[in-house]
């Protein structure tokens, strides 16, 4: 994959553990995406900020969330992101994969911003347990 550097620079500017932690998650993520659809090169789009071009042209974003929804701060970003896609020469598909879930409302709003959503991907990809250092919680509603 070339532009490996992106995501280096990207792990290495990570400002506290939680940040670095964050970002190796995102590279699992992306190891999983290439398996999946194999990825030609990563993109810097500046601002600390890397998307995935694969083989077959789509755009593929991973973050690892907890939890997505819609908000005007979430849309005026996704917008900034177009824009920034755009300056980079990038088309086409464009997808989304969110560690956590995504609400209604965010998944309709990203798709009209030309995202497809693939989410809750945390038991899929990584396993029920990211961190082996924490214990598993399970939480039960009460009466």
């Amino acid at each position: 994959v070339e532009g490996r550097q992106h995501m280096l620079r990207r792990a290495a500017n990570a400002a506290s553990f939680d940040e670095g932690f964050d970002r190796q998650v995102q590279t699992q993520m992306y190891a999983q995406v290439h398996a999946e659809r194999p990825i030609r090169t990563f993109v810097s789009l500046g601002d600390d900020q890397v998307v995935a071009q694969a083989k077959d042209g789509s755009i593929v974003a991973a973050a690892a969330t907890d939890y997505v929804i819609w908000t005007e701060d979430l849309e005026g970003l996704m917008q900034s992101f177009d824009g920034k896609l755009k300056a980079s020469g990038l088309s086409g598909d464009r997808y989304l994969w969110l560690l956590g879930g995504v609400s209604d409302n965010a998944r309709e709003g990203l798709g009209e911003t030309g995202w497809t959503v693939k989410s809750d991907l945390i038991d899929d990809y990584l396993g029920t347990q990211c961190n082996p250092n924490v214990a598993d919680v399970t939480l039960e509603e009460g009466p």
